[in-house]
């Protein structure tokens, strides 16, 4: 009580008699011992006890306020019953290499404290301990792959660090691998197309995981087509079975119950597009703005349109006949992307070839002429003229007399390409004090279409068609 006192009466004693120091007074005050022990301190140089005692009062209730408003949302001083672990995610059982959220929660007679999910509570008021799991970062779990496992099981449990609960605990029960699925694969699948496929692993909680270990290990072949970085492809460089019908045979190296072999329905019919167009003229490069009191120029013109390519088409009756169905092989060769093929119905099937001229490309905006000080403004660039589409390219279709009596449907197109847009004109300059404006360029010309490609030919002749093995 008598060094409170001390303290009291000192700092009293100091307000009174600040008015009246200079400043070596004053540093002579701020460095004494009795100042420095008792904790007074001078701010800013200058004897300022009662603002000092203002400050520390204030940063005092601040770290009160602070303190009880974190006991509020602890687990610390609360009469917990009940501890919950909410694991809605995955419900009651996980796949082996799954990552999953938990959430934990604290039940008094009249409050619930949540960690994660929202909660506030925090994390460093818990113990959680974990047999089978591992820990991710924040409220992640991860369940060890196949091959790690040490039991079917896993289990969850947690409580409050601060002793004044009950423990709560959650177990859950590992998937179990029950067949290889298949993903999004059809079962009736075009010829001559790659079709993505990657197969996976099917869990007892009816999860599908194609990037888990066992997934990546399976083995694909596939009878009459190829299977390579997760496509697969049936066309007519491979041996097609009399009844239409492709094996998809999928192994594991160690996991022989998982061996499957599914079977896929070629499908021969529906519409078949292959588009040999042309390219698109690219836009006419912008400008910037001219120099001051300089004429803008003309925009640039845009590109004209390729030409479509010149496409060759060879039909022919297909050797064997599938499920009794007669059908016909194409041959589709354009002169800059090379050669396809498709096997297809004739009765359900139509091919569609396209040799369109490419658009031609816009014309650029005019460049804005400089702005005058001393004379009227100048007028803006006229724009760029659009450039002219690209001619259409031909279409020469031979098919043999057998095939040519199975009357196989065709839709050919080879119009030529739409011209480009006008650039717009661009505005003039601002002429000088008194001066007026330059006017508005002229807009550009549109282009010209591309010429239509010759009628498509088609004929009855001899064909060649070279199936690729």
């Amino acid at each position: 009580m008598k060094k409170t006192a001390l303290i009291w009466l000192l700092l009293a004693l100091c307000c009174a008699a600040q008015p009246f120091m200079n400043g070596g007074l004053r540093a002579q005050v701020t460095n004494s011992p009795f100042v420095k022990k008792y904790g007074i301190y001078i701010l800013g140089g200058a004897l300022g006890v009662g603002g000092t005692v203002a400050f520390l009062v204030r940063k005092a209730k601040a770290k009160k306020q602070e303190k009880a408003e974190a006991l509020a949302v602890s687990l610390e001083d609360k009469q917990i019953t009940a501890v919950n672990i909410i694991t809605k995610q995955v419900g009651t059982m996980v796949a082996p290499g799954e990552k999953f959220r938990f959430e934990l929660e604290a039940i008094t007679s009249s409050n619930k404290f949540k960690t994660y999910g929202g909660g506030d509570t925090p994390a460093e008021d818990w113990i959680v301990t974990l047999d089978g799991l591992t820990r991710g970062t924040d409220n992640y779990l991860v369940v060890p792959e196949l091959e790690n496992l040490k039991g079917d099981k896993v289990t969850i449990t947690a409580k409050s660090k601060f002793g004044n609960g009950p423990t709560g605990s959650v177990t859950l029960q590992i998937a179990k691998v029950v067949r290889v699925g298949l993903g999004k694969l059809e079962t009736g699948v075009p010829t001559g197309e790659y079709i993505p496929f990657k197969p996976g692993i099917v869990y007892s909680d009816s999860s599908f995981h194609d990037d888990d270990a066992i997934a990546k290990a399976l083995i694909v072949q596939v009878s009459e087509g190829t299977y390579e970085k997760g496509r697969l492809f049936f066309g007519p460089g491979h041996k097609l079975l009399e009844d239409g019908e492709v094996k998809v045979i999928i192994t594991h190296p160690t996991m022989t119950d998982l061996n499957r072999v599914i079977v896929l329905k070629q499908s021969f019919g529906g519409e078949f597009e292959y588009d040999f167009s042309g390219y698109s003229g690219q836009m006419g490069p912008g400008q910037t703005s001219a120099n001051p009191c300089q004429a803008g120029r003309k925009g640039a013109d845009g590109q004209n349109g390729s030409q479509g390519e010149n496409v060759v088409v060879e039909i022919d009756v297909y050797p064997t006949p599938i499920d009794g169905r007669r059908l016909c092989i194409a041959e589709i060769k354009g002169s800059r992307s090379g050669e396809f093929y498709r096997i297809f119905d004739p009765a359900t099937a139509e091919l569609k070839i396209y040799a369109i001229g490419g658009q031609g490309g816009s014309g650029s905006w005019g460049q804005r002429s400089g702005d005058c000080t001393n004379s009227n403004g100048l007028q803006g660039g006229d724009g760029g003229d659009g450039g002219d589409g690209g001619d259409g390219g031909d279409i020469d279709v031979i098919m043999t007399p057998e095939a040519n009596a199975l009357n196989p449907k065709l839709e050919l197109v080879n119009h030529g390409g739409y011209g480009g847009d006008f650039g717009p004109g661009m505005s003039g300059s601002s002429g000088g004090n008194g001066f007026s404006s330059g006017g508005w360029g002229q807009n550009g010309q549109r282009g010209n279409p591309g010429s239509d490609g010759p009628n498509p030919d088609i004929r009855v002749g001899k064909v060649t068609i070279n199936i690729p093995k």
